[in-house]
């Protein structure tokens, strides 16, 4: 895994601590997320600030830099919001929060995809000793990366 302040590769989920050294791209509060959420948090008294910090060609990264009250199950400040840019079925951009505690694990499951994606890269391409090679120490580090049982 990345160490904490380096720049993770685009396909694994940056540390929040990377994340705070980046300028922001975008910011969302109450204020800007529309009357409904605005009208949501300040019947609860809550007040949030998230700030867009990276975004890759899947996942817009928010850090939650403002988190006063109790308003939205784990959000806190420090804490990260994966935002997949493709909505779901429901047409919804669902925010997935993460933090430090739960961070090896998301990029754990974040590396063994991208693994993943090489092998099926690795089989669109012709035979040869060299892919089969290739092929063999992907497998291995998909059984490294996998937690043991």
């Amino acid at each position: 895994m990345p160490p904490t302040d380096s720049a993770p590769h685009p396909s694994i989920r940056p540390t929040p601590e990377y994340l705070w050294k980046l300028p922001t791209l975008r910011i969302r509060s109450p204020q800007t997320d529309g009357e409904t959420i605005a009208e949501y948090c300040r019947a609860r008294g809550f007040d949030y600030r998230l700030e867009l910090k990276m975004e890759t060609a899947t996942v817009r990264y928010w850090l939650c830099t403002r988190c006063v009250g109790e308003g939205f199950p784990d959000w806190n400040e420090g804490v990260v919001l994966m935002e997949n840019v493709q909505p779901n079925e429901a047409g919804e951009h669902v925010l997935v929060p993460y933090g430090s505690d739960d961070l090896k694990s998301g990029q754990r499951v974040d590396y063994v995809r991208k693994l993943m994606r090489e092998i099926e890269r690795l089989l669109e391409e012709p035979e040869s000793v060299e892919r089969d090679k290739q092929l063999e120490e992907t497998r291995k580090e998909i059984e490294h990366a996998l937690p043991r049982r």
